[in-house]
């Protein structure tokens, strides 16, 4: 199986069209006629991510965030990344990121992966075969719960360290928005929109914390890294169902990474 195919099928399931117009999902180094060994999923290309895809024999590297967002300048190989960009393409190591595209897609599995059934889209983007499409989710729940248990459910599912919250913990909660990744910067937006009780974000700034407490509206950060990381066993599943459909007879290993860890620790 070519690289390529791979590709084809990502550009089927998560359009390049549904990007925001500042990111650069796509192709970032590509040998588009080379056959798949296997693949490596992770959410950011880094040194340890290429370490661990030439211990595993991977020569396709898929990653949330592009490794290119800008233009590069020059390549100067006493710089970290020039030196990793170097290293990919001598080892032939392509990449391909699928970011606010499959965000767009992904935008309920956040809260079902955490078992809020109920969720309807939380900010619509546009329209894709029929269906909106956009970021993030709203869960109804049947039965309230207290924020200490979604703070003890979160810290169980997404296997976090630590959680930051802003809010009564003996509060009860009856709706949540769910908003993968940085969605600190929509918290007035959210509020603003939508009735919740909570929201479940990463990146949320101390302004959006007091703009929260005169509604007054729960919030938990979870982490980017934590709420987005739930994405790569969607996107896992996805291509395992399409390899094993189109071509049974290969046996290509799809991999998430485990050497990419959370950038930040807690100091007590």
């Amino acid at each position: 199986m070519k690289i390529k195919e791979i590709i084809q099928y990502m550009e089927r399931a998560f359009p390049l069209t549904l990007q925001e117009s500042y990111d650069n999902s796509g192709s970032q180094i590509l040998f588009p006629d080379s056959d798949i060994s296997s693949i490596l999923i992770s959410l950011d290309m880094s040194s340890e991510v290429l370490n661990e895809a030439r211990d595993s024999s991977c020569n396709l590297i898929i990653t949330h965030h592009p490794l290119f967002f800008q233009p590069l300048s020059r390549i100067d190989a006493s710089e970290p990344i020039s030196q990793m960009i170097i290293k990919l393409i001598e080892r032939k190591i392509s990449i391909y990121s699928v970011h606010t595209n499959l965000d767009k897609i992904f935008h309920k599995k956040l809260s079902l992966y955490l078992g809020f059934m109920n969720a309807s889209l939380l900010i619509e983007k546009e329209i894709l075969d029929g269906q909106p499409v956009g970021y993030g989710s709203i869960s109804i729940l049947k039965n309230e719960i207290s924020a200490e248990a979604l703070l003890f459910l979160l810290k169980d599912k997404l296997k976090i360290d630590f959680i930051l919250y802003a809010g009564d913990r003996s509060r009860k909660i009856t709706s949540i928005a769910f908003l993968n990744g940085a969605g600190g910067k929509s918290i007035e937006k959210i509020i603003k929109n939508n009735h919740v009780d909570c929201i479940v974000t990463g990146d949320i700034g101390y302004h959006d914390a007091k703009f929260a407490m005169d509604y007054p509206v729960m919030l938990i950060d979870a982490g980017h890294f934590s709420t987005e990381r739930v994405l790569l066993d969607f996107l896992s599943s996805q291509l395992h169902e399409y390899i094993s459909t189109i071509h049974s007879f290969e046996n290509i290993r799809i991999l998430k990474s485990v050497k990419e860890k959370n950038p930040f620790n807690l100091y007590c």
